[in-house]
């Protein structure tokens, strides 16, 4: 690489994953995903430089296997976000959506989460998570994921909220679900993109049926909105006595259904599904 190529890979490097060259031999994944960024198609161009730079160390082990992994000849892990089927979906939404991210996994899930907010953002959409975690921990994630979150920041796209429980507000779920809107919105313009889930503990038959009636009158009114939502469930969050309940009654109330699981159990569908999804469940007791 010329020394302009080096120093923007070198840049991108710092920005995305704060480490630079020497740490790409323990982490080649974090190369692979700066030099498709910067040259697309063609980053294998650049990966055959790499490795007639490096050939007489090629008898190496670490080497070796960090010139196989930027070559895209060994897979870095299971949920290679390159070739995870649920990221495939995601990439296929509609512009103006309302969907349901289901997971039994937190990793398989943020890896969904987060590529939703990264479409949004590079389509210079504001972007909104909001949590009921710290904001700092879930800031990390975004940029353990890849996203440039100081770069969105400064563009003012980027937007992540710690929300309160609104259960607890005395004038009614509906009336504290109306005023979260408005306060999470205020530094943002239309089309707004959401991710996250309202209430904190569904897994009590109470909190279940507080999210379950935000969840249909956003649905209902839908077209109201200037934005998009994925809302995301842990399976085992979910109150368990009437679990397939609250599912069809979820599903019921979003465009479309995403379910990350282990790569090689995984399946997207629509709501009509309910029937494939239950015995999904089923076959995993």
């Amino acid at each position: 690489m010329g020394t302009p190529v080096a120093n923007e890979v070198s840049i991108r490097l710092n920005e995305m994953y704060n480490c630079d060259f020497a740490d790409c031999l323990e982490h080649p994944e974090y190369l692979t995903k700066v030099l498709k960024d910067i040259f697309g198609k063609s980053y294998l161009n650049v990966v055959k430089l790499i490795n007639e730079e490096l050939y007489e160390l090629a008898f190496d082990k670490p080497i070796a296997s960090f010139l196989k992994i930027i070559a895209g000849k060994e897979r870095v892990s299971p949920t290679d976000i390159y070739n995870y089927p649920p990221l495939k979906e995601v990439d296929n939404l509609n512009e103006r959506n309302h969907s349901m991210l289901l997971y039994d996994n937190d990793e398989y899930g943020k890896l969904v989460k987060y590529r939703y907010i990264e479409n949004g953002l590079k389509k210079g959409e504001h972007s909104i998570c909001i949590t009921h975690d710290d904001v700092d921990k879930t800031v990390d994630e975004l940029a353990s994921s890849g996203i440039d979150v100081d770069y969105y920041n400064r563009k003012k796209l980027l937007h992540v909220y710690q929300i309160e429980n609104i259960m607890e507000r005395p004038e009614g779920i509906i009336a504290g679900y109306n005023d979260l809107l408005k306060k999470i919105t205020a530094d943002s313009k239309p089309p707004y993109r959401f991710v996250g889930r309202t209430i904190p503990n569904v897994c009590t038959t109470e909190g279940i049926k507080a999210e379950l009636e935000i969840e249909k009158l956003f649905h209902s009114n839908f077209e109201k909105y200037d934005c998009s939502f994925l809302c995301t469930y842990a399976v085992n969050d979910i109150e368990g006595s009437k679990r397939p309940f609250w599912l069809k009654e979820l599903m019921a109330n979003h465009h479309n259904l995403i379910y990350a699981t282990d790569p090689a159990n995984v399946n997207t569908f629509d709501p009509d599904l309910l029937n494939t999804f239950q015995d999904n469940l089923d076959s995993k007791k």
